[in-house]
């Protein structure tokens, strides 16, 4: 079981400058303590798949970290472990259209295995959840260990989608040029990359109505959206090469 946890504004911001962060999520059942010291017994469990919120850290030297988290029995110390991430589960109402097929998933843990894979269609999301590494090594580390889930509606229940190539997530710009396409170019429908969706177009000239810059890495580009003659699908949008 999923729970939303919460935490007054006052103690998020008292947290957040120290310890750069102000939530865990638990993949696991983690037992809490009355103490950090780790020499009694737990006084009980977090479930896993949860936010906690986190008031305070305590370090008993070397790499071993304990968290003041709320729970149900008030502020308890948790031992930090390494299935620990950083990130808040949070309430969503809001609809997202997949563009691409997309892995489900039970809970948000893509270790488990996807349960089911869902065609590109309007979802309705009840949850997100932003999560990073606890810890990491590098830019790269970083980067590989962060991402969003949606909690969505389905007709096997909720479940969870990790890092989905959303239509919504497209922002274009209006612009109006025209351009010379100089031998051939691959045409797509959106700009999520499916190498087996594009269409290939001749050297001619087009008309370019939007561009969508997402370029945040050597890996990224930068998309036009083209109109081309209805023959050839009408708009469409591809990377200039």
């Amino acid at each position: 079981m999923l729970v939303f946890s919460t935490v007054s504004s006052s103690t998020a911001l008292a947290s957040e400058p120290t310890l750069g962060f102000d939530h865990l999520f638990v993949k696991q059942d983690t037992p809490i303590y009355n103490d950090h010291v780790g020499t009694e017994k737990p006084v009980g469990s977090i479930s896993a798949y949860q936010s906690v919120a986190v008031l305070d850290s305590a370090s008993l030297g070397g790499d071993q970290v304990w968290y003041l988290v709320e729970t149900w029995l008030g502020p308890k110390w948790i031992k930090e472990d390494p299935e620990m991430i950083v990130g808040e589960v949070e309430a969503l109402d809001q609809a997202i259209t997949i563009a691409v097929e997309t892995p489900l998933y039970d809970d948000p843990d893509m270790e488990l295995g996807a349960s089911f894979r869902l065609s590109p269609q309007k979802l309705h999301a009840t949850a997100s959840f932003s999560y990073r590494p606890l810890k990491f090594h590098s830019v790269n580390s970083f980067s590989a260990g962060s991402g969003i889930w949606y909690q969505v509606d389905t007709w096997m229940g909720k479940k969870w989608i990790a890092n989905p190539d959303l239509l919504e997530d497209v922002h274009e710009t209006a612009v109006s040029y025209d351009v010379k396409l100089s031998g051939t170019e691959v045409a797509y429908l959106h700009p999520y990359v499916d190498k087996l969706s594009g269409e290939s177009i001749e050297d001619q000239v087009v008309h370019v109505a939007a561009e969508w810059d997402n370029r945040k890495g050597p890996w990224d580009h930068m998309w036009l959206k083209v109109q081309l003659p209805q023959e050839s699908g009408g708009s469409s949008l591809l990377v200039p090469s």
